[in-house]
């Protein structure tokens, strides 16, 4: 490594020092020389080459003055400097051994207490706690890949290690070079082995002097000086005689004007494929300043000599000299208070003041380039808001509600969060009037909003809270999932306040200010002005006045306004002062996310991706709110989806569904009424699950044989999902009327009885094995026994047992009241003066009964029909769910009847109160 020959003699003067810098140097030109950045493959030059053009250009900044009065005897100065400037970028050699070493606690010892409060591998945890939030910008500037997913790098074994850990473990380091710096001067360089020794003949003092040198080019150099006066008292400026504040300022300039294209040379930057934007705009940055030089009308002024090769280089290059010329105002007032008490040609002073560029002149150098050198993003006009809100809204005042009462709910949530305290959310909606004048307003005692939230999310229509670093932080795991219930989601709510009213007066209190904020505006308001108020209680208040018929329109509306929210934590109170509306109404509260189901009638399903899904068909519940009670409902985290009820299954009725989603997986389209899809994500598996459930309640409910007409009528099964089915009894037990079960008893018989007002019993009928089922109870008419005893209906064939006089009149060839076919075909198999028999394409072999088994009854029945069952008229099957039919497959297995003891049934069915216990418990409990 070369040292500057001025820097190189003054340094000789001091044997013992110049000894101790090349001893140094020889130690750690190996480090530099490789210029092996594991972490860092894209970054430009941080080797021997970059140190010895920092330390030729801080001579280059040193006035020949300053270099006479402070550094030409000062070897001390000097070879702290040079030892300095070999450390300020070594942090970023570290290797993978070292990097653990760090993190694992081999340097907690060396931890500078009063300016570092945490360990590093507190330091470590807190970044990978940010990096779980990162959004697509930081993923792609950093990783160099926005759809990035994290993972905690394996940092305790270097092969494991991929190219996006090395990435993430590489911007951390970054983050902190200066202070492993500052800690590498006290202990030395972390190796596989150990520890490459630094400076190690120096006193302790002295190396920390040269390790806050190095430290102090990534921090602002005023932030040092309390450690200094901490450490050294009234010599802290100049402490062992070391210009150290002189030396820092001279770290960071020199630093700074290392940005000519000899810091990366061009065929690097072409062989070199990046991923990371950052990597490869710093890359860019250097190779398009081709030279700097001093200006000859002012040896103060510096000229930058750019080639930018597009617009974005541009402005990056321009913000970057705004920097640079910040830094020079900045070190020239720190010279000023540092050395001010002196005489001014005593101050230790730089070259340069100020710096020029050809690029300053944005008119002049667009003469001479083909892209225009400015800074062009979107810009959206005032207009768009008005534009957005009818087709987002459907210029529905109650969405108007809906989202500036989603807000307020979100905000008690966050305060409750935090709090963690006897804090009780609370958010009031009221309607009044005043002087003829109509006005919404909605408080709560939420979280509160201080200016950045104001401006940066309120007011900006499309940037929403919780996407941001702040509110992950708060509100996030390590994990990056949401810990609370939060329903705003896209950051376009405030638009839907302008439904209601023209103007919105605002007041608002942070739990952190001292004082409220307020401010009136409109979609029309050139300029917002926010005005400080005392305000004692935190939370915030929105008032807008309102017309009569958007009044009347919240009254009328297809979603009534005050059935948005539907949990009671935090709680929601209605108040109506405006003398036209009656009084708002209980509302049936769905359960929040903490309370218990077991005594409630509602179901959890488990679903990845969401905290919890609840469902329901209470009768109670959805009549009270709805008027209904088969209306089934979606909200997600307690606020009402209200056009998911638009969406369709044939085979059972919609629940009412609640998803708790913190962390908005949910498809929900823009205006959140309904999802992008139509079709809930979980769908399939809450059909499952309902399936699930109808079974638990058809083994648990009490069926008997009915032995009279009564019994027959009253004994069906009722599921909300799937409405009244009826049932076919045997003596063993009784079936649905189901396609499953008809199938499984295909060869079994079943009795259609139709029977006359009046029927008393079954008491007296031998059924032997078949089932029987109730027709209409009524005295039939000659069209009705047209209509109902019509055998020629019956796949796979029929018997009729009917009267005598009725058959002669339905089979009488002169008048057309049966089937031709069936008039032609059919057989009389047994008669009597009272009553008849007769089988239409009905085999013999089929049949379990003849008229004598049944003729002592028949006078209480029009007819009786008999056929096989695999022909009953399933009240399910039309529409049955394949769900179903494997659900019933897999429970019911072989067997075909559903016995009438519970007992029994649990023998039977032992596979389906094993596994559906938690729907069973709902029944039996």
């Amino acid at each position: 490594m070369n040292i500057p020959v001025s820097f190189k003699k003054i340094i000789e003067k001091n044997q013992r020092l110049n000894g101790i810098v090349n001893y140094t140097i020889s130690q750690y030109d190996t480090i530099l020389r490789e210029n092996n950045l594991y972490f860092f493959e894209e970054y430009t030059d941080h080797g021997i080459k970059h140190i010895e053009s920092v330390l030729t250009s801080t001579v280059n900044i040193v006035p020949k003055e300053t270099q006479e009065l402070f550094l030409q005897d000062d070897s001390s100065s000097v070879s702290i400097y040079v030892l300095a400037t070999i450390l300020h970028d070594i942090g970023m050699h570290i290797t993978p051994e070292g990097f653990y070493s760090l993190v694992s606690g081999e340097y907690d010892d060396l931890r500078v207490t009063e300016i570092d409060n945490k360990t590093w591998k507190e330091l470590w945890n807190d970044y990978l706690d940010d990096a779980r939030r990162f959004g697509d910008i930081e993923k792609k500037n950093i990783i160099g890949n926005p759809s990035w997913d994290f993972k905690i790098p394996e940092i305790e074994n270097k092969d494991k290690l991929t190219g996006e850990d090395k990435k993430l473990i590489g911007e951390f380091i970054r983050r902190n070079h200066p202070r492993i710096a500052h800690e590498i001067a006290l202990r030395g360089f972390p190796t596989k082995q150990g520890h490459i020794a630094f400076a190690s003949e120096l006193d302790y003092d002295l190396r920390n002097l040269c390790g806050l040198v190095a430290r102090s080019h990534g921090v602002n150099i005023r932030s040092l000086f309390e450690y200094l006066e901490l450490k050294f008292q009234d010599t802290w400026a100049k402490p062992y005689n070391i210009e150290i504040i002189y030396l820092m300022i001279l770290l960071r300039i020199a630093d700074y004007f290392q940005i000519d294209s000899a810091r990366t040379p061009e065929v690097t930057v072409k062989l070199k494929s990046f991923n990371s934007p950052i990597s490869q705009i710093e890359h860019f940055k250097h190779l398009d300043v081709k030279y700097v030089q001093p200006y000859n009308k002012d040896p103060e002024t510096l000229i930058l000599q750019c080639e930018p090769r597009n617009s974005y280089i541009f402005i990056k290059l321009k913000e970057l000299f705004e920097d640079i010329q910040k830094e020079l105002d900045k070190s020239w007032a720190i010279l000023g208070e540092i050395y001010g008490k002196e005489l001014k040609e005593k101050q230790p002073k730089i070259c340069y003041r100020r710096i020029k560029s050809n690029i300053d002149n944005v008119n002049e150098y667009s003469k001479k380039v083909n892209y225009i050198p400015e800074k062009i993003v979107f810009n959206v006009s005032n207009e768009l808001p008005k534009l957005l809100i009818g087709p987002l809204y459907g210029n529905d005042p109650t969405y108007g509600v809906r989202e500036l009462l989603q807000n307020a709910v979100d905000s008690c949530r966050e305060r409750e969060f935090l709090e963690n305290s006897e804090y009780t959310g609370l958010v009031k909606i009221s309607l009044y009037s005043e002087a003829d004048k109509y006005f919404f307003k909605i408080e709560d005692n939420g979280f509160g909003m201080n200016l950045g939230v104001i401006k940066n999310y309120f007011l900006e229509v499309g940037s929403s809270l919780r996407k941001s670093s702040i509110w992950k932080k708060n509100f996030s795991n390590k994990e990056g999932q949401s810990k609370i219930q939060r329903s705003g989601r896209f950051g376009i709510g405030v638009l839907a306040s302008f439904l209601l009213g023209n103007k919105l007066c605002l007041e608002t209190k942070d739990s952190n200010s001292s004082n409220g904020l307020s401010f009136t505006t409109d979609l029309n308001s050139e300029q917002i002005e926010i005005t400080k108020i005392k305000k004692e209680s935190v939370g915030t208040t929105i008032i807008i006045q309102i017309e009569k018929e958007v009044l009347e329109e919240l009254k009328n509306s297809s979603y009534s306004f005050d059935k948005w929210y539907l949990q009671n934590n935090p709680k929601v109170e209605y108040f109506d002062k405006t003398g036209t509306f009656t009084e708002f109404g209980d509302i049936e509260k769905t359960p929040g996310f903490t309370d218990e189901l077991i005594a409630s009638s509602w179901r959890e399903l488990k679903v990845d991706g969401f905290n919890k899904i609840i469902w329901t068909y209470d009768k109670s519940f959805c009549k009270k709110m709805y008027g209904s009670t088969r209306s089934g409902k979606f909200i997600s985290n307690g606020i009402l989806i209200p056009k998911v009820k638009s969406f369709s299954w044939n085979d059972i009725t919609i629940p009412f569904i609640s998803v708790f989603d913190f962390d908005g997986n949910l498809p929900l389209n823009l205006s959140r009424n309904d999802l992008d899809s139509g079709v809930i994500p979980f769908q399939k598996k809450l059909k499952l699950e309902i399936y699930k459930d109808i079974i638990a309640k058809l083994l648990n409910t009490k069926i008997e044989f009915p032995l009279n007409i009564e019994k027959f009528k009253n004994q069906t099964f009722y599921h909300p999902a799937i409405g009244d089915i009826k049932l076919a009894f045997s003596k063993e037990g009784f079936i649905l009327k189901e396609k499953f079960f008809s199938e499984k008893n295909s060869k079994r018989t079943i009795l259609y009885f139709f029977p006359k007002t009046g029927f008393k019993s079954f008491e007296n009928f031998d059924i032997k094995d078949a089932f029987i089922y109730l027709r209409n109870e009524e005295d039939l008419a000659m069209t009705s026994f047209q209509y109902n005893a019509n055998i020629r209906e019956y796949n796979g064939g029929a018997k009729l047992y009917i009267s005598r006089p009725m058959y002669n009149k339905l089979f009488d060839n002169n008048y057309n009241r049966y089937p031709k076919a069936v008039r032609r075909d059919h057989i009389e198999l047994n008669s009597d003066s009272d009553f008849t028999e007769i089988s239409y394409n009905y085999p013999a072999s089929s049949s379990e009964l003849n008229l004598n088994d049944l003729k002592n009854n028949l006078h209480q029945c029009n007819c009786i029909i008999e056929s096989k069952l695999k022909t009953i008229d399933d009240s399910i099957g039309k529409n049955s769910s394949k769900i179903f039919s494997e659900l019933l497959n897999k429970y019911f297995n072989k067997i075909s009847i559903i016995p009438y003891s519970l007992q029994e049934r649990k023998e039977t069915f032992n596979l389906a109160f094993s596994e559906l216990d938690y729907y069973m418990k709902k029944y039996t409990d």
